[in-house]
């Protein structure tokens, strides 16, 4: 009987989880694999750990120990600002659409097919499209701040070449393009909102559309909100200047897509959509501060030899964070990557993107997945918390330094 109790005993010592004081120790062990485990166990209790890990980088008399601490206290601090972004983007991710008021309607006006003379669209009128509707060319429409425009299921909204838009809202009194199924309480989408022309769009909200299609090369956006779209919500077609903020809320397409062209974008925020970013059919848009949070499937996706630059960008809560395909060269100066339920990034189909500082912080992959033989020229890629590892180049692939990056010619 005492010789079984024994070796329970020794039993029960032996399957005791090591503490945070043993596995600090076996940082500085003889065997390699040891002082790996020990790492990743430490990293696993997070927080918990960040005193010992502290009071070891500086004080431990051990060098192996010492190095060791202080890089995964540099691991906790990246992921504790990883989680104060992620923490940040849930709270854009739980904003609401603004509800409709049914005071924004005023008496409608009737609107429907060409409109060939110069018009005034103002607040105390509420403008029914009642069918498709263009603005031709050679005729300026101007729409007041506080105008509310309500579009009926299926029609769409047109300006053609040669024809000017000019939505002048402002912070407190948007323009306001809805569904007439949202003055009805009903379900129901208006069709799509295509500017061709010269356009300005100041403090404009489009609701319960089929998205916003921007081909004009004289379109300048100020501040557009895309709420609730049926398909992908902003597509930009044509060199669009957008300086202020664009803010694309629940999408069963893509939040913002870049399309064959060279537009500029200042802030985006974009929550709540199938896929956050598209860049495809040659496009090199400029995104100066990039938001995505809740993709259900890619954060950004860049495709078709299209060559975007990132200038800084976050993505939380995603599938993958970033995937590039189909040949495609983006150049990311920095991006964090947070919260993945897929891999970090991944590289395929024979791409060459410059990942110039990318971080990832919590994913259920990979943090760099590299295939199909594609180069991805690299600076920094620091990948923490990622289930599969941090990184995997397929034996077709190669990652090369950044500093061998190649020239990138615009036509």
């Amino acid at each position: 009987m005492r010789v079984v109790f024994s070796l329970l005993l020794v039993g029960l010592v032996f399957s005791q989880e090591p503490t945070i004081a043993d596995l600090v120790k076996q940082l500085g062990d003889d065997d390699f694999d040891v002082r790996e485990k020990a790492a990743q166990l430490l990293e696993g209790q997070g927080e918990k750990a960040r005193a010992a890990l502290a009071a070891a980088a500086k004080d431990h008399p051990d060098a192996e120990i010492r190095k060791r601490a202080a890089d995964l206290v540099q691991t906790l601090d990246r992921m504790a600002e990883a989680r104060a972004v992620a923490d940040k983007l849930q709270a854009l991710g739980q904003l609401a659409t603004p509800p409709f008021d049914p005071k924004w309607v005023k008496p409608l006006v009737e609107k429907q097919g060409p409109i060939t003379e110069d018009e005034a669209w103002t607040a105390d009128k509420t403008y029914h499209i009642k069918a498709n509707t263009t603005v031709a060319a050679g005729t300026a429409v101007t729409i007041q701040a506080g105008t509310l425009v309500l579009v009926e299921d299926g029609a769409d909204f047109h300006v053609q070449a040669g024809g000017r838009l000019l939505a002048d809202g402002t912070a407190n009194r948007p323009v306001v393009f809805a569904a007439m199924a949202e003055k009805a309480g009903r379900d129901g989408h208006w069709g799509r909102f295509i500017p061709a022309g010269d356009v300005t769009l100041d403090h404009v909200q489009v609701r319960r559309g089929r998205g916003v299609v921007l081909r004009s090369d004289r379109a300048t956006v100020e501040h557009l909100a895309v709420y609730d779209t049926d398909g992908d919500a902003l597509t930009l077609a044509g060199s669009v200047r957008a300086t202020g903020t664009v803010t694309v809320r629940e999408a069963t397409g893509a939040g913002l897509v870049a399309e064959g062209c060279h537009p500029t974008v200042g802030t985006a925020i974009v929550s709540r959509c199938k896929v956050g970013v598209v860049v495809k059919n040659g496009a090199y848009p400029t995104f100066r501060d990039l938001s995505v949070a809740d993709a259900k499937e890619d954060g950004v996706r860049v495709k078709d030899g299209s060559y975007p630059t990132f200038e800084k960008g976050v993505v939380a809560r995603a599938g993958t964070g970033m995937r590039v395909m189909e040949g495609a060269y983006p150049r990311v100066t920095s991006l964090l990557l947070a919260d993945l339920t897929g891999d970090g990034v991944i590289v395929e189909g024979g791409s060459y993107p410059s990942l110039v500082k990318v971080e990832v912080a919590g994913a259920e992959g990979v943090g760099l997945r590299v295939t199909g033989g594609s180069y991805p020229y690299v600076g920094v890629v620091q990948a923490r918390g990622c289930k599969k590892g941090e990184q995997v180049v397929e034996p077709n692939s190669r990652v090369q330094p950044l500093q061998l990056e190649r020239l990138r010619t615009r036509e």
